[in-house]
């Protein structure tokens, strides 16, 4: 049932017969087209019991429809109905697992209070309603929503069927507060209840709302493993949706704090499915959860993918990103704007990596598109920027390509923002040899197009601008864009000179201007800037610059630095060097020899 069916059943028909055990296991099943069928069938008969009522609202629930929980509300308050305490938990619910989340149940508070005095005195709200607002605003919300949270909690003391839960909350609370003291104690004093499921799910999801600074994340893997084997042992007690949707928000939850960790989080991912798969539930509310935890696991794998060198797990990564791709694209409905960034920026570095072509990664990209998820603009930004910096493909083709996807943005009802224009600019940034008369003149147009639109440069798009100028030989231009950075105080990073240095000392002018540059006053201008520090890559663009002018003494003093400061130079910058130094003979010998040196100890050959 999606939110627009179930907005059309009309809840104004006059009385019926009691029918609602077809309802209910429609919704047992989540079936939630069957649900609105019979529903409709029995608004046909006659008025449905107020049990049909609370399927049907609890239906909206399930997938976050409070616009329909709210008229099915209304329609009762107009019939003069009282709701039940289900209902008002239900409509709750409903405004909690909706896309606005926290903020979205608290506008629906705030209407229930208005419409139909829910805490007035006129309709009390059951210890299971404030246990349902406790439970998003901590769960959906933000750190400013725990002090509420944990009033309402307050009120359900001595509860002794909630207090698992109101126990569990409570410690999400304190995580969210920085209450680390009232965390660990309630952790140490709530042995007798560790095996309950709920206690042990929010247990985990508040140890994954710690500050990084708290080293609870190996702790929160344990606790998780813990819950994993308490669902195991109970498994005939697990509730749905309620339970498999909080344990789908704790996997994720998991997986979200463990960053690149891969390794675990696959290990987690199969333990997951191993327990979920024994569960009897339905089978889409199955998909739900896996699916869910896949989501959160494609995250990972993008963020180890875009962080290793190492090819053999490089390709391991490959092979089994793929493959949990291949058990998304057999359930559609589960494929989300995030799963789709992530499929794609996989796909970005399989291509660059030679295992497909990026033309291949666009027509995944459009299968997704066309089953009916919308991307981000973020997505078509990636698209924009793997095209752009295309290896192999001559720099006409990048420029067509980028600028096709750059349109396709904009079609999509898109403004491109910072992001969009700074891979626009690196699209046409030639490499060594390639003619770029046409792209000089180009990315001086996006500039324009991008600042009468009123979008101001950022880091990420003066980088992109002032390397692609460097890149183009329009030296001038790109200078006046660093000083203009400095004015402005956007932050330049230590990969922006890196990337300046670099394309000087790729300027093949015999006179050498550009690397002279960079020497006589690049390099001085990064100097004034105690942010800077050099790395690796930085010194050897910085030294193939001194190379390409024969300046031996600035040669040799950053390669020096290089040795104070511990970092060993690339194996080509030891013999630019070296050619360098043989070629002035005996009057720099001394260092000649030195440099023969240090290379013979790393196992560089001349």
């Amino acid at each position: 049932m999606n939110v627009s069916t179930a907005a059309a059943v009309d809840v104004s028909v006059p009385e019926c017969h009691n029918a609602t055990r077809a309802l209910r296991m429609a919704l047992n099943a989540n079936n939630m087209e069957a649900v609105v069928a019979e529903f409709s069938r029995l608004c046909r008969e006659g008025v449905p019991t107020m049990e049909a009522y609370e399927v049907v609202v609890q239906a909206c629930a399930r997938i976050g429809d409070s616009e329909t929980a709210m008229k099915i509300l209304g329609y009762l308050k107009q019939r003069g109905i009282k709701p039940s305490s289900k209902i008002f938990t239900a409509v709750l619910r409903a405004a909690g697992r909706g896309p606005e989340g926290a903020p979205g149940l608290v506008r629906v508070l705030s209407q229930l209070e208005r419409k139909h005095h829910m805490t007035s005195g006129k309709i009390q709200p059951s210890n299971e309603a404030f246990l349902e607002i406790a439970r998003i605003l901590l769960i959906k919300g933000g750190p400013q929503y725990a002090k509420p949270a944990l009033v309402i909690l307050g009120r359900l003391a001595g509860d002794r069927a909630l207090e698992d839960e109101v126990a569990g909350l409570k410690l999400v609370a304190y995580a969210m507060m920085d209450e680390y003291e009232l965390l660990e104690q309630s952790l140490a004093s709530s042995v007798e209840i560790g095996t309950s499921f709920l206690f042990n799910a929010y247990a985990t999801f508040a140890l994954t709302r710690c500050a990084p600074s708290q080293n609870t994340l190996s702790r929160a893997v344990d606790r998780y493993q813990l819950l994993l084997k308490v669902i195991k042992a109970q498994s005939g007690s697990v509730r749905f949706p309620e339970d498999a949707l909080l344990g789908a928000a704790v996997g994720r939850a998991i997986l979200e704090r463990l960053l690149d960790d891969y390794d675990t989080a696959w290990l987690l991912r199969m333990k997951t499915r191993e327990v979920v798969y024994q569960l009897e539930i339905p089978l889409s509310l199955r998909d739900e959860w896996l699916y869910s935890l896949d989501e959160s696991l494609l995250q990972v794998m993008r963020n180890r993918m875009l962080r290793t060198e190492v090819r053999d797990e490089r390709r391991e990564l490959h092979a089994r990103w793929t493959t949990t791709w291949a058990d998304f694209k057999r359930v559609p409905t589960a494929i989300t704007p995030s799963v789709c960034e992530s499929v794609i920026s996989l796909g970005i570095v399989r291509a660059y990596d030679g295992l497909q072509s990026i033309r291949s990664v666009e027509s995944t990209f459009d299968d997704i598109r066309q089953s009916g998820v919308i991307p981000e603009r973020s997505t078509y930004n990636l698209l924009i920027g793997a095209w752009a910096e295309a290896p192999e493909l001559p720099l006409s083709t990048r420029m067509t390509e980028a600028s096709r996807v750059f349109e396709a943005l904009q079609k999509a009802g898109y403004s491109p923002d910072t992001v969009s224009y700074a891979n626009m600019f690196a699209s046409c940034a030639p490499r060594i040899g390639e003619d770029f008369d046409d792209a000089a003149l180009l990315i001086l147009t996006y500039e324009s197009e991008m600042l009468e639109q009123g979008i101001s440069h950022d880091t990420e798009s003066a980088s992109a601008l002032i390397s692609s100028l460097f890149a183009l030989r329009l030296y001038e231009e790109g200078r006046q864009r660093l000083v203009d950075m400095r004015l402005t105080g956007i932050p330049r990073s230590i990969k922006l000179y890196q990337a300046v240095f670099s394309h000087c000392a790729a300027d093949r002018d015999p006179a050498g201007g550009a690397a002279m540059f960079a020497i006589r006053d690049l390099r001085f201008s990064m100097m004034r800037e105690p942010e800077m520090v050099p790395d690796r890559e930085t010194y050897a663009a910085l030294i193939e610059c001194c190379c390409r002018i024969e300046d031996y003494v600035v040669a040799f003093q950053l390669l020096m630095e290089m040795e104070e400061k511990l970092i060993v130079p690339p194996a080509q910058t030891y013999r630019s060097v070296l050619r360098m130094y043989e070629e002035a003979g005996e009057l720099v010998r001394e260092e000649t020899d030195w440099i023969r040196e240090r290379m013979r100890e790393r196992g560089v050959s001349p």
